[in-house]
């Protein structure tokens, strides 16, 4: 087990990983994360690549559950929010 503050210098990578540009957006935050901890903690990659993804997960997944629950809640769709609005005839 690491100690506490490697967190906050594996949070550091993973922010920069998420600014750096990548194809389509993907794999910047889990290889910034992986590195941070393979590179200068010796974590084996795959232990660093698995707990890159699981913490992707478990802060990605609620908020878009969270926020699917209140788009039905709030009366909405995913169809109705892709649909243009009504134009006034005036």
């Amino acid at each position: 087990m690491l100690p506490f503050p490697v967190s906050f210098f594996v949070l550091t990578w993973a922010v920069l990983g998420l600014a750096i540009p990548t194809p389509g957006g993907v794999g910047g935050y889990h290889a910034a994360v992986a590195y941070a901890l393979a590179g200068f903690y010796a974590v084996p990659k795959n232990t660093a690549a698995a707990l890159a993804l699981t913490s992707h997960v478990i802060s990605f997944a609620p908020i878009t559950v969270l926020g699917l629950v209140f788009l039905v809640a709030g009366g909405f769709s995913l169809k109705t929010l892709t649909d243009e609005p009504a134009r006034d005839a005036s």
